[in-house]
């Protein structure tokens, strides 16, 4: 396995100055010499390289899951890459060197060309911006791409303060005191969306419980629904102080027109990563009808996001909504957050302005056993 995809990509962003002072380790090219001999033939640090760390019969040492050898392996090379460092820099001290460079530092919204455009598809400006000016540098003239602001909430835990996607929920969830681990029945969907975590990963962390979870605190939880569930609504939160037109805008008025046009461009809804049976489970696409600001989205302007990394199993995992013209942001008062900083007098607190999003399953035939629909991110990208 030798990443050539990756590393190619990795030099690419090298070249054009965009990454520093990067590392990578590709293993097999420097392991299989050692690993191909007989295992009393091997150094000692490669022998007993299959074994795990963890406990028998526990789940996880699958064939491409490292083991103790091997992560030992990875770390004694990482640290001899940063001492060869450190012994370049005491031959300076002992020679007398001692002049000091400042740090380089990058612009972190400004990038090159993305290796990786796809077709002139809506969802590329949420994976890699927008082309703006073009600057001159060493070879000629490069474009430059930009990050537009962008919020994201999840389900999943652990997650930073402020993220949980839950927090955003307007109406249409069920009891919310009842755990993920706990069996869930038709009657819960009927009340409402459900947070749950999947069959195989529920199944995972009970096997794994007698063993701490193996020290993995991840859960990938989520939002499951049916038909009976009926509309989850979401209010996703607008910072006006950071879109570019509304920036623009408090120049010429204390009090700028909150549209959906100068607040919100587009949001992306996901799903859960889960193994389930493609043919019957529920489909991101068709399933489910989005409503962004009280204008319903049609279901051909439902567009799949088919990129690297946005998929799992060969399964598409993310839909991307263009934000209708005439979607109409709402303003609503909220409890006191986390994190949320106290505008100007006489400006419209951000945290209070922003749009509500609805998901409906539509399919009747999307049931419990085959796998229900589901959301774990959300993704909304400022004006």
């Amino acid at each position: 396995h030798m990443a050539t995809k990756r590393r190619a990509m990795l030099q690419k962003y090298v070249d054009d100055g965009v990454i520093l002072d990067s590392f990578l380790l590709v293993t097999d090219p420097a392991t299989t010499p050692f690993l191909d001999l007989a295992e009393s033939s091997r150094p000692p640090g490669f022998q007993k390289w299959r074994k795990f760390g963890a406990p028998p019969n526990t789940p996880g040492p699958m064939a491409h899951h490292p083991a103790v050898k091997e992560h030992e392996w990875i770390a004694w090379m990482i640290a001899l890459h940063f001492l060869s460092v450190l012994e370049i820099v005491a031959a300076d001290i002992a020679s007398g060197v001692t002049s000091v460079a400042p740090l380089r530092n990058l612009r972190s919204d400004s990038l090159p060309k993305p290796v990786t455009l796809m077709r002139g598809k809506d969802f590329e400006n949420v994976l890699f911006g927008y082309p703006t000016n073009t600057s001159v540098k060493k070879g000629g003239v490069q474009q430059v791409w930009k990050m537009t602001n962008k919020k994201c909430l999840t389900t999943f835990q652990p997650s930073v303060p402020g993220s949980e996607l839950e927090n955003a929920i307007v109406s249409g969830r069920a009891a919310k005191d009842v755990s993920v681990m706990e069996p869930k029945s038709m009657a819960s969907f009927n009340k409402g969306w459900v947070l749950d975590l999947g069959h195989d990963e529920k199944n995972a962390k009970r096997i794994l419980h007698p063993y701490n979870g193996l020290g993995f605190m991840d859960s990938k939880q989520a939002l499951y629904g049916v038909k009976a569930s009926g509309t989850l609504t979401f209010f996703l939160k607008f910072d006006l102080f950071h879109t570019q037109k509304s920036r623009a805008s408090y120049k010429e008025s204390v009090v700028p027109e909150v549209t959906a046009e100068n607040t919100c461009k587009s949001i992306t809804v996901c799903q859960v990563n889960e193994s389930r049976d493609l043919t019957k489970e529920c489909k991101i696409q068709s399933d489910l009808k989005f409503t962004v600001g009280g204008v319903s989205i049609p279901p051909d302007d439902v567009q799949i996001i088919d990129a690297d990394g946005v998929s799992y199993l060969g399964k598409q995992l993310c839909v991307y909504l263009d934000v209708p013209e005439n979607a109409k942001p709402v303003v609503k008062t909220l409890a006191h957050e986390e994190g949320n900083e106290q505008t100007s007098t006489g400006v419209p607190e951000a945290a209070r302005t922003g749009i509500e999003l609805d998901i409906a399953v539509i399919n009747e035939s999307i049931l419990l056993r085959n796998g229900p629909c589901s959301v774990s991110h959300i993704i909304w990208e400022q004006a």
